[in-house]
C-alpha cells in the first residue's frame, strides 16, 4: 500500500508465530494496519496495532460480533519490540485474571482501575509481576508445537481419528447434497426427529444374544466416545469417567439421523448421563 507507515505484513506474521497456541480464557482476535486508514480494523479487535511515522499505536480490548466495542488506545509509537512486550503482559494478566469464556473487552470494563490500574501492572510493574510474564511467555514460545503435526507424525495419536477403532471401513459422509447455483451444498431440509424411549435395551436382551469385541480399552477415549462397526450396523460406544461406566448405542443422532453421535460430548445432567450431538447439541 502507497500509504503504508511500516512494515505491516511482517508485524503480523510475527504476533502469529508468537502467540499461536496460546490457551487464552476465550477467543481472541488480532490486527495490524499499516497506516490510520486502517483497512485491517485492527481497533475492532482484542489487540490492534495501527502503524504510525515512529512506529506503532497499540489497541486493545475491541471486538466486534452482536455486541461491538471499539479498542481503546493503550500507547502510542512504540517499536516491535515494545510493542511485543506489553502485549506479553497484557495478555499474560488477562488470562491470570479473567473468568473462563470473558473477552478482553468485558474483561477491561469489569477490571477494577480500568485502563489506569492496566498501565500500572504492564508498564510501571506496579506488582511486581512483570518479571514473571516475561518468563511465562518465553516458556510459551519454547514449548509450542503445532498439535496437529503432533498427530501425524504420531500413530498412536492418529488412531484416536479412525473412523471405525474395530475396522479398517471408510465412508465419505452421509450428509445429503444439492445443487445451489452450481454448487455443491448440504441439504437444510429437517428430517423427522425421533424421541422417545430406546426400543431396544438390556431388559429386552433375548438368550440367544452374544457379546462382540469391537476393541480394546485404549481405544476408546476416558471421557469420550468413538465408532465400532458390527455387520452393517454402526454403534457408537462411550466411556464415562464420572460414572465409570461403558454405554453404547445407535451411532445415528435422534435430531438429525446422521451417523455422528460418537463424536458428541459425554457429561451429566444431575445424576443421568448424557451425550451431546456434535452437530447441534441436542441431548
Amino acid at each position: 500500500c502507497r500509504f503504508g507507515q511500516q512494515d505491516s505484513v511482517s508485524m503480523a506474521v510475527r504476533l502469529e508465530n508468537r502467540y499461536k497456541g496460546f490457551r487464552a480464557p476465550h477467543k481472541l482476535k488480532m490486527g495490524v494496519s499499516g497506516c490510520m486508514r486502517e483497512c485491517a480494523e485492527a481497533q475492532g479487535k482484542d489487540i490492534g496495532l495501527v502503524a504510525t511515522v515512529k512506529g506503532y499505536n497499540l489497541y486493545i480490548c475491541g471486538n466486534h460480533g452482536t455486541s461491538p466495542k471499539h479498542a481503546t488506545l493503550f500507547m502510542s509509537d512504540l517499536s516491535d519490540d515494545e510493542c511485543i512486550r506489553y502485549i506479553d503482559r497484557i495478555l499474560m494478566y488477562y488470562t491470570f485474571t479473567s473468568a473462563p469464556l470473558t473477552r478482553t473487552s468485558k474483561w477491561l470494563e469489569n477490571l477494577e482501575g480500568g485502563m489506569e490500574h492496566l498501565k500500572e501492572v504492564v508498564v510501571d510493574d506496579s506488582l511486581g509481576l512483570c518479571a514473571e510474564f516475561d518468563r511465562r511467555w518465553q516458556e510459551q514460545v519454547e514449548r509450542y508445537e503445532c498439535e496437529w503435526k503432533k498427530v501425524v507424525d504420531t500413530p498412536e495419536l492418529r488412531k484416536r481419528f479412525r473412523q471405525f477403532v474395530n475396522v479398517d471401513d471408510k465412508k465419505h459422509g452421509d450428509l445429503p447434497w444439492e445443487l445451489v447455483r452450481k454448487q455443491k451444498k448440504i441439504q437444510l431440509e429437517d428430517l423427522p426427529t425421533i424421541i422417545g424411549p430406546a426400543k431396544i435395551s438390556k431388559d429386552k436382551a433375548e438368550p440367544t444374544w452374544r457379546w462382540v469385541d469391537v476393541g480394546a480399552e485404549g481405544d476408546f477415549p476416558e471421557t469420550g466416545g468413538a465408532a465400532v462397526k458390527v455387520g452393517r450396523t454402526e454403534l457408537s460406544v462411550f466411556r464415562s469417567a464420572a460414572t465409570g461406566q461403558w454405554y453404547a448405542s445407535q451411532n445415528s443422532c435422534p435430531h438429525k439421523q446422521l451417523q455422528v453421535l460418537s463424536r458428541g460430548l459425554i457429561g451429566m445432567h444431575g445424576q443421568v448421563p448424557k451425550v451431546a450431538c456434535p452437530i447441534h447439541k441436542n441431548t
